[in-house]
């Protein structure tokens, strides 16, 4: 019998909530990669030491500005390891924009210059 034995694939790296992200919501950053035996998870920030965390999500609770960057997992198991792309995170801020601009006569939105 024949067992196969892998260091990890490249890992893909995902966010959620998808899309805008609000100041003070939690934010789940995932990392999965195919490996034999199975692979365990870091978590990075780029240009920084690990976050601290280690495991296939790493939740940022009260998410911040501050917070905001580009992120990265490493996939290691006994055979090797693998960093996944940067993913790129960051709070979206208001504008105080009216909830429904209307262009005005010169092309611009009314309580912007």
């Amino acid at each position: 019998m024949y067992l196969s034995t892998d260091a990890p694939k490249t890992p893909s790296v995902s966010v959620s909530p998808s899309g805008e992200i609000a100041e003070g919501s939690s934010v789940t950053l995932s990392c999965s990669s195919d490996a034999n035996p199975a692979a365990k998870y870091t978590w990075f920030k780029e240009h920084e030491d690990s976050v601290g965390e280690s495991g296939q999500n790493y939740t940022i609770t009260n998410f911040t500005s501050e917070l905001g960057g580009h992120y990265y997992c490493q996939a290691h198991n006994a055979i090797g390891r693998h960093n996944s792309t940067l993913l790129f995170i960051d709070v979206t801020e208001e504008r105080g924009l009216p909830e429904n601009p209307v262009a005005s006569e010169e092309g611009q939105i009314p309580g912007r210059r």
